[in-house]
């Protein structure tokens, strides 16, 4: 019988909270999937925890030695009979009823290409990340920052086939966002504004470990970026991509003249060539500029604050706190 789902694992070394990923998906109130978990050459016991299960749903595909998230998602991809796929990461903790509430809603909206959530981050307070809601504000987002949380999403792999999408493995751990960037023009997107998934932000992961490798691609997005809407940046105007990636980062006032005419320049070109939606486009644009003068303010930046850029923000903040009071017990 042809599964309904077909849920993605990729594992390499996870064996501390991998039996916790794994019971997540196995305990979901929607049943009807497969569970493709890829063991990606480990050196440590997390074959043996994978092997430790007797589901007639878990399909153990054991790669001998580690080929990268990429090639595991786009094997998987291939291999999967499900009509949807869904992301799993070996160290979060799927819901009870994730699979249930975004197979509904998928079905329910033949519109909606691919569907995420949000999420509850593990060990840190509760803090939720709570990921922009609807199509056109995730695409425009997605010009700044990913909008769809990796191990949250569904998607209908039709999609992802009619339109050849599949992971870059030159982008080593930014795949997903790079997938995305590209996706933009092509999908319908959407995050359920509830918390699905727990996700671990871990000091041991790929990511953390290879944190310039990780740079050094983002990098190479945001370019991409800004070429898809006819951008060239000089090498003072790429000092914006620093700030992208580390919001910490402290901006003299020339650049910020320079950023500003920047913002104003993306905004006009993507009105005329319309690859992101117009409106929200230039209510995110505003919204990373009010996040670019709050990190970086003091009195004589002040002139700079009160730019038209700023309408564009404060469109956004109201939107996002109306999101938040109106989903707050949803």
């Amino acid at each position: 019988m042809i599964p309904k789902i077909s849920v993605i694992m990729p594992v390499y070394n996870a064996e501390e909270f991998l039996k916790e990923s794994i019971d997540s998906i196995l305990n979901q109130t929607f049943k009807d999937f497969e569970f493709l978990i890829i063991n990606d050459g480990s050196t440590d016991n997390s074959l043996k925890i994978i092997n430790s299960y007797d589901d007639g749903r878990i399909k153990v595909i054991n790669n001998k030695k580690n080929n990268g998230v990429a090639f595991c998602m786009n094997f998987g991809i291939k291999t999967a009979l499900g009509e949807y796929i869904a992301r799993m990461d070996a160290d979060d903790i799927s819901l009870h009823k994730r699979l249930e509430i975004q197979i509904k809603f998928l079905e329910k909206n033949k519109n909606i290409d691919i569907c995420g959530s949000w999420a509850e981050l593990i060990d840190k307070n509760k803090i939720i990340w709570r990921y922009p809601v609807t199509d056109k504000h995730i695409r425009s987002n997605f010009f700044f920052n990913s909008s769809i949380i990796n191990s949250s999403f569904i998607i209908r792999k039709s999609k992802l086939m009619h339109y050849c999408l599949l992971y870059d493995n030159n982008f080593i751990h930014a795949e997903d966002f790079e997938l995305w960037t590209r996706a933009v023009e092509f999908l319908q997107f959407y995050n359920i504004p509830k918390v699905l998934l727990k996700y671990r932000i871990s000091n041991n992961s790929l990511r953390r470990k290879n944190n310039d490798i990780y740079v050094k691609y983002l990098e190479k997005i945001y370019e991409n970026n800004y070429k898809k809407i006819g951008i060239k940046l000089t090498e003072r105007e790429k000092i914006i991509i620093g700030f992208f990636i580390n919001k910490d980062l402290i901006i003299k006032n020339d650049d910020i003249t320079i950023i500003k005419n920047l913002f104003l320049k993306m905004i006009e070109k993507n009105n005329k060539l319309k690859i992101y939606p117009e409106r929200q486009f230039k209510d995110t644009t505003g919204y990373y500029w009010y996040l670019l003068i709050k990190s970086n303010f003091n009195y004589k930046k002040m002139k700079y604050f009160f730019s038209k850029l700023l309408f564009y923000s404060l469109r956004t903040i109201i939107k996002r706190i109306i999101i938040r009071i109106f989903y707050m017990n949803f």
